[in-house]
């Protein structure tokens, strides 16, 4: 898409939430401040339930469990496993350290590509913890059903009042 619109001298904007789209920017300017250059670029994400995007956010990361998530590993765009390479982060005072999940984002190309950098990934998680092992759980339905938008939307909704008891 991006060749398309260099080729028809038109701006594409692509992704324009917060993940994806504001992180890469963010990132961006963290590199820009580094004032050196950056071999890597880990995008952690953390939310407590929904965050109170309600169940989109679910229903979306019910469907990227069965999407391989794009990494750069030295350079090297690699397809892995989601919901995998659990590394806990330290989001600062107020949140702490949480755990969080390879998963994929459309950003990590972007940067990657746009930053220069060598080794690019985007990592997830939730609270409460258990909520990350029934992630990981979910990763044992068939990949036709987790790709179902439908039925994921409809566990997404179904969800919502356990979530928001927990």
């Amino acid at each position: 898409l991006a060749a398309a619109a260099a080729a028809a001298g038109v701006p594409a904007v692509l992704s324009c939430g917060i993940w994806p789209g504001a992180s890469a920017l963010m990132a961006a300017e963290a590199v820009e401040r580094l004032g050196e250059p950056c071999d890597e670029v880990v995008l952690s994400f953390h939310t407590a339930g929904t965050g109170g995007a309600g169940p989109t956010i679910v229903s979306a990361t019910f469907l990227l469990l069965c999407t391989e998530a794009a990494v750069y590993d030295d350079g090297e765009l690699v397809l892995k496993e989601p919901w995998i390479e659990r590394r806990v982060v330290d989001f600062g005072p107020g949140v702490g350290e949480k755990e969080c999940y390879l998963l994929d984002n459309p950003d990590v190309p972007t940067v990657a590509e746009a930053l220069g950098v060598r080794s690019a990934s985007s990592r997830f998680g939730t609270a409460p913890s258990f909520w990350n092992n029934l992630f990981g759980a979910m990763k044992l339905l068939p990949k036709r059903l987790l790709a179902d938008r439908a039925a994921m939307q409809g566990l997404a909704v179904f969800s919502m009042p356990i979530i928001r008891t927990v």
